[in-house]
């Protein structure tokens, strides 16, 4: 009777290490499989926030891009008229919107004739920015890394090359936080 009581002890001792150990291997189980899902969804995260961004620097381009074709006109007419002052008007209006920090214009030899900085003004425009800014033959948007962007695009008179507007644009910081 004493070694029955004795395996009846046995194997109930048996019969807890294997429940213990069938628990200790699905508390594990599960703690790997949360850290794994964990890592997933911060992957993910990560992803979703450099996507959002990309695609939040796109839009910002093709507004500054959209924005050049009525503001090119309206500074092509005033310079073909003369009419530095109305100008430097508009940039005074177009600088009032949040995020946008310089306006400028140079004349067809890269001299700046108008400006919301009027340290700018009579200054040659690639001493002051890119060299390259004043080459450019179509609407170019630059973005080097920094969070400003810098929109160049020309002023095309009937046959030749009025000049080059130039506008900086800080975007606004999206919060792309949980």
């Amino acid at each position: 009777m004493n070694e029955s009581k004795k395996q009846t002890t046995d194997n109930q001792a048996a019969a807890d290490r294997r429940l213990l150990v069938t628990i200790g291997i699905a508390v594990i189980l599960l703690g790997a499989l949360w850290i794994w899902k964990s890592v997933a969804l911060s992957n993910n995260r990560r992803y979703l926030k450099e996507q959002a961004t990309a695609q939040m620097l796109e839009s910002n381009i093709r507004q500054l891009k959209m924005l050049a074709i009525p503001y090119v006109w309206a500074a092509r007419k005033e310079i073909m008229q003369g009419n530095i002052n109305q100008l430097n008007l508009y940039a005074g209006d177009i600088i009032k919107q949040p995020g946008l920090q310089r306006v400028v214009i140079a004349d067809d030899k890269g001299t700046v004739i108008s400006s919301t900085n009027k340290k700018d003004e009579g200054q040659s425009l690639s001493a002051i920015y890119n060299e390259d800014y004043q080459e450019s033959d179509s609407t170019i948007v630059t973005h080097r890394g920094d969070s400003i962007l810098t929109m160049t695009s020309p002023l095309m008179g009937f046959n030749s090359k009025l000049g080059t507007l130039l506008i900086k644009y800080k975007p606004p910081v999206p919060d792309l936080n949980d």
